[in-house]
């Protein structure tokens, strides 16, 4: 997947700043903007726990149960460590 060291700080860059985008828009009450970044972020990571757990948390946010349950048991497939994901599926 990736060519060099360089590319992989790239990829894990852009994650983390539209992670970090996402969740300062939730600070600021702007849930459908972070929800919208966090949709981006599944896009373009698809591989990544983290990003389905953030979707999730927005969404949950917003009181979409069914779409952040979705998006929690995606988080947990890809990383059964996931304590977020895995106390709210016990709900």
């Amino acid at each position: 997947m990736f060519t060099s060291s360089r590319r992989f700080r790239q990829w894990c860059g852009m994650l983390l700043l539209l992670l970090n985008g996402g969740y300062s828009l939730v600070e600021q009450g702007q849930l459908n903007d972070a929800l919208a970044v966090f949709q981006l972020n599944v896009l373009l990571y698809p591989a990544s726990a983290n990003t389905y757990d953030s979707l999730a948390e927005t969404y949950a946010a917003l009181g979409n149960r069914k779409l952040a349950t979705q998006h929690y048991t995606h988080a947990l497939a890809l990383n059964p460590k996931n304590r977020a994901a895995a106390e709210y599926l016990q709900q």
